[in-house]
């Protein structure tokens, strides 16, 4: 899940976003969590989930902020009765920060034995330097990859739309490879 998800991580389509969801659905389908996640765990994670989600609470016209009755009166937006100004935004990272706990729950209840734990923090970083291999192979011969494109499409940063993701993504692969 980790390794297909960087690899479409430069690409917004709900595509790219329905895929990794999928592919969290079918480990907890396919490979259940054999730990009990303790009570606290849940409880903060739940709780932050919460947060996110009282963005679609609806607002009284009240207690619209200043810059809200600003856009609403002098420029004629009409904005949705709900605290965010953008719902629909709201909404999808609300829905993508579900999946992203609900992967650490299933990490977290997973309970690796050594022989996973091994193989992991062994494949995790030959998988960073193959994207990196990837990266400088498709900078050097110009091969266009649609989801690895920037928002404005000039210079390929491996899978990710800013270079300086994509550095991080390197660094910690180094971490983890050394």
């Amino acid at each position: 899940v980790p390794i297909t998800s960087i690899c479409f991580a430069g690409t917004k389509d709900p595509w790219a976003l329905g895929l990794f969801a999928l592919l969290v659905g079918l480990s907890f389908l396919l490979s259940p969590p054999k730990l009990a996640i303790p009570a606290t765990v849940l409880l903060s994670l739940g709780g932050l989930l919460i947060v996110f989600f009282c963005s679609l609470l609806p607002i009284s016209a009240s207690s619209l902020p200043e810059w809200r009755t600003t856009l609403t009166d002098q420029l004629g937006l009409t904005l949705p009765m709900v605290r965010s100004p953008q719902p629909w935004v709201s909404f999808e990272a609300s829905l993508m920060s579900f999946v992203g706990i609900s992967w650490l729950l299933y990490c977290i209840g997973r309970g690796f034995d050594t022989q996973e734990r091994q193989f992991h923090l062994t494949a995790l970083p030959l998988c960073v330097a193959a994207f990196a291999l990837a990266a400088i192979y498709v900078r050097r011969n110009n091969i266009e990859i649609p989801f690895w494109q920037g928002p404005w499409k000039l210079v390929y940063y491996g899978p990710f739309p800013n270079r300086n993701h994509f550095a991080t993504l390197l660094a910690i692969g180094g971490v983890l490879g050394f």
